[in-house]
């Protein structure tokens, strides 16, 4: 199944051209519901064992990959699997020297991950997921028009506790400029601190340290002139709070 959200006249045509004779392949082209709203649909109605999403703007790596990553799922009997990234940059050149904070877009060896060790939340499509999986434990994207993805991908993988990587490259993202409106820096907010509160409560300092970086290096300064005042007050206070309770667990120097 093919589900589109939105998609402009040209963008239907082409995967009417491409896809639309392949009686295997069901095309649902939706209204503009949303991004969350549109992969929700498609984890609901699709008729295949796995789940694989791609951006309309960014580079689909192939079939091959992704039969590599169903076979990869069924051979090591897990719920879900990836591998890798590259940013494809506004230049046109290529990115994957991923450090720091970053360093889980990549992987440099196949094997069994546990997320207690991985804790990252960035790059959800890289991977395959087993549609029942998440529908059995009610896995959907939040309605947000940003930062949507985290969430999914944190729950996912702490669900499934241990997910399959391979060190190949599964997805080619294509960074594009956010034209930031209210809405979406409510939004972005909104699935931050959805990731932090989800972070306090299963006790992943790891990734509360990330999605703590998230805001103050990557967000912060883009959606402070859209957000209430008192609403980043509250968000600091909590993350602040819970710092100051468990300042043994958690190296400052990550955070500065």
């Amino acid at each position: 199944m093919i589900v589109t959200n939105g998609a402009d006249k040209k963008t239907i045509q082409e995967i009417n051209f491409r896809f639309g004779n392949n009686p295997d392949i069901e095309i649902i082209h939706l209204g503009d519901i949303g991004v969350a709203r549109a992969r929700n649909y498609g984890i609901k109605n699709a008729k295949t064992k796995y789940i694989y999403f791609l951006d309309a703007d960014d580079e689909f790596i192939g079939e091959d990959t992704v039969l590599k990553l169903a076979e990869c799922a069924e051979e090591k009997n897990v719920y879900i699997a990836g591998g890798s990234m590259i940013e494809i940059r506004p230049d046109g050149t290529e990115f994957s020297d991923w450090t720091d904070e970053n360093k889980g877009f990549v992987f440099d060896h196949e094997g069994y991950v546990k997320y207690i060790d991985y804790q990252f939340d960035y790059g959800f499509y890289r991977f395959i997921y087993n549609r029942q999986f998440l529908i059995d434990n009610k896995i959907y994207f939040p309605n947000l028009t940003r930062f949507q993805d985290p969430p999914f991908f944190v729950k996912a993988l702490y669900a499934a506790q241990t997910f399959y990587a391979v060190p190949n490259v599964t997805y080619r993202y294509c960074v594009n400029d956010i034209v930031w409106t209210k809405k979406k820096a409510k939004d972005c907010l909104k699935g931050i601190l959805l990731n932090i509160k989800f972070a306090k409560r299963i006790k992943h300092i790891n990734l509360l340290k990330i999605s703590i970086i998230r805001l103050y290096r990557d967000f912060y300064m883009k959606i402070k002139k859209f957000t209430h005042n008192l609403c980043i007050f509250i968000l600091f206070c909590n993350i602040k709070l819970f710092i100051l309770k468990n300042k043994k667990f958690i190296n400052r120097n990550s955070i500065s």
